[in-house]
Parts: C-alpha cells; sequence; structure tokens
C-alpha cells in the first residue's frame, strides 16, 4: 500500500468512527433462540437513548408463501404496499415476487420504553407459539423475548384469534452519524451463508469496518441466521426484485419448433408447464 493509499485509509476509518459513534448497538448472535433462556437486553430491540424519538427507516423481509406481494408484506409488517413496491421496483401492490428474493420495506421507526420498533399487529393461528411467531412468520425482525414482553399470554397458551403485538427491530441515526452523511439505517436479516462482506457488497457501504462498527462486531465475527444487522445509508436503497408478472407468458424457437411457456400463481406455489407447438 502506497503511503497516499495509507493515509486516505486512515482518513476514512476515523471520519467513520465519528459517524458511528454513540450508535453501536449489540449483535444478538443466537440470543434470540433461546426463549426461556438468560440474555442480555439486546434482544428486546435497538436502543434509543442516543437517537431522535422517530425517523424513516427500512427493514428487509425474504418473499415466501404466503407473503410474495407488496401488499400481503405491508398486511404482516404494517408498512405502505405502494412504498414497497416502488423501493423494489415492482409494477403492482398484487404482483407475487418470487421465492426467496430480499425486498426493502420502507416504515417508520419509533422510541418506545427506551427502545426503537415498529409495531405490527398478528393475528394468531393454530400452532403459533412465541418463536415459531418471531423467527419463522416475521423471519427474525422480531426476537421471541421482545414478542412476549409486549404480550399477555403465556408461552404455550397462545388463543387462536389472539391479536399478538409484534415489536420488529429497527433504529434511527444519531446526530453524529447524520452530520456524518447517514441519512437511514436499513435492519438487514442475515441468511445462511452472509457474511459482513457479502452484505456490505448489497448495498452502497464502501467499508467494511461502516457495517461491522455499528453492530459491535469484528472482522472475524460469525453471523447467524434470523439475526439482524443495522447498514447505515448514506441515500434511500432500491432494487429491482423479479416478479411472477415479468415471466407470465414468454415465446422462443428450439430447432424447428415453438416453446411456448405460460406460468401460473396458484395455491400459493409458481407452477409452469411447457407444452411444444401448442397454445393453452
Amino acid at each position: 500500500m502506497s503511503s497516499s493509499s495509507f493515509l486516505l485509509f486512515f482518513f476514512f476509518f476515523f471520519f467513520f468512527l465519528h459517524v458511528c459513534h454513540g450508535q453501536q448497538q449489540p449483535y444478538t448472535g443466537i440470543q434470540q433462540l433461546d426463549c426461556s433462556g438468560p440474555s442480555d437486553s439486546s434482544v428486546l430491540g435497538y436502543s434509543c437513548s442516543d437517537g431522535p424519538r422517530s425517523c424513516a427507516s427500512y427493514l428487509t423481509f425474504r418473499s415466501t408463501p404466503p407473503y410474495q406481494s407488496p401488499l400481503q408484506i405491508a398486511h404482516l409488517l404494517a408498512a405502505d404496499a405502494d412504498a414497497i413496491a416502488d423501493a423494489n421496483g415492482i409494477e403492482s401492490v398484487d404482483y407475487p415476487v418470487l421465492p426467496g428474493q430480499l425486498l426493502l420495506v420502507p416504515t417508520t421507526c419509533s422510541c418506545a420504553g427506551g427502545r426503537y420498533q415498529h409495531n405490527a399487529s398478528y393475528l394468531v393461528r393454530r400452532g403459533d407459539y412465541y418463536f415459531k411467531v418471531a423467527n419463522d412468520t416475521y423471519q427474525g425482525l422480531s426476537t421471541c423475548q421482545a414478542v412476549m414482553a409486549q404480550n399477555p399470554y403465556e408461552a404455550r397458551r397462545i388463543p387462536v384469534g389472539a391479536r399478538l403485538e409484534v415489536p420488529l427491530r429497527c433504529a434511527c441515526p444519531t446526530a453524529d452519524q447524520v452530520a456524518g452523511g447517514i441519512k437511514y439505517l436499513l435492519t438487514y436479516l442475515v441468511g445462511w451463508g452472509d457474511s459482513l462482506r457479502s452484505i456490505a457488497e448489497r448495498f452502497p457501504t464502501d467499508y467494511l469496518f461502516v457495517l461491522m462498527y455499528p453492530n459491535s462486531l469484528t472482522a472475524n465475527s460469525t453471523l447467524f441466521p434470523f439475526s439482524t444487522l443495522l447498514v447505515p445509508l448514506a441515500a434511500e436503497p432500491a432494487a429491482r426484485v423479479p416478479t411472477t408478472s415479468l415471466l407470465a407468458e414468454k415465446s422462443g424457437r428450439i430447432g424447428d419448433r415453438d416453446l411456448r411457456i405460460k406460468f401460473f400463481y396458484r395455491s400459493k406455489k409458481l407452477k409452469y408447464w411447457l407444452r411444444r407447438g401448442r397454445k393453452f
């Protein structure tokens, strides 16, 4: 590394330390997987002791049946369907997204009881329990400990048809971060195979330590699925998520035969039929 590059690196390093100062949030690791075990307060949400009372923020969510269209996801996360569609380049709020796609969810984050959260409401179905709601339905955007803390029902005796208050994990930039150019904190859902580097490459975060420092992590930290990280952003993120509408009906030539493909979205599954030389 040349001397000029070395000096430039340290300039940005200390600049971003200043930007991130006061907004270190403990990473939950695997604490959210043990609903009844000992855990620190980080599983209840991100602290709002050093930030504003509310702000615009972003959540992430991976499309999965029955939550695959902006409208369905908005209903689950108490968000705006049109805003989800716009942020992800989806033409209609009714268009289902291909399973497993990571969507951006614009929302409002607010401080309550010393913790940031975005409040959602969930209607209990047969077979639901706190861990399942937090980690399966909400994919780790909340924790079983946080949901239990805000609802009166015993862990294994949640009545079918009850309404659960679900605090979703979010956070606001501190004054130091705003002064340094950070406008939003995005709550990223860690998935299987994710690393700090792969997450940083998804967003305009040029330096890995910009992602590590706000989450109290090091370069060697292990990330776990169903946990969240805060990603500092200087501008609104944008995505282009493929939907089943983009695959609705296509024609092509294979040798001398026509191949017509039509995709159907039925019974929460993407089914397809291939037929040669025949319209349907």
